[in-house]
């Protein structure tokens, strides 16, 4: 590395490292004064930054681990959009209270990045079952997710698979 590789490689290391000490700080205030059954998900849902930003810094100093800190960091973001939506329906007051106030609103299907293409599809009602495929949705993603992720990193192993094709 030249003097600015290892510059740019030091502030970012020390910006990993500065959010996951962030991080720790507030898994502590969050483990003293949250109440039990909300510590795990607000958790979960924070720490996806710092994951995220040190799994880049491993991947960053050990090229050859950036299949494996890639998998660790999709994985987590994965399951980080699940527990996101989980948190959100129980801060409203959990489901029944989420349909009996949404009842009233549609839902935008024709959104990103397969949907936005076809603006001519309808706004779908927020029932039981549409938060039922919601949830479904998002739990689907984060399984699949680990899945073919685990699928990719096999195969890297076997070279069957380059992370540049």
């Amino acid at each position: 590395l030249d003097i600015f590789g290892i510059i740019l490689y030091s502030v970012l290391t020390f910006m990993a490292t500065v959010s996951m000490l962030v991080f720790i700080e507030e898994c502590v205030y969050i483990y003293k004064k949250v109440p039990a059954n909300k510590k795990s998900v607000i958790i979960w849902v924070n720490g996806a930054a710092p994951v995220i930003g040190t799994m880049s810094c491993i991947g960053m100093w050990i090229p050859k681990a950036v299949m494996i800190t890639d998998m660790t960091s999709a994985t987590y973001f994965a399951i980080v959009v699940f527990k996101f939506l989980i948190m959100m329906l129980e801060e409203i007051g959990g489901d029944e209270v989420f349909l009996k106030r949404a009842n009233k609103h549609k839902l935008k299907i024709s959104t990103g990045p397969c949907c936005c293409c076809c603006p001519c599809l309808p706004h779908v009602a927020i029932t039981r079952r549409t938060l039922f495929l919601l949830k479904l949705g998002s739990f689907q993603f984060a399984l699949l997710k680990l899945i073919f992720t685990l699928l990719s990193v096999i195969l890297w192993t076997n070279n069957n698979f380059n992370l540049q094709d």
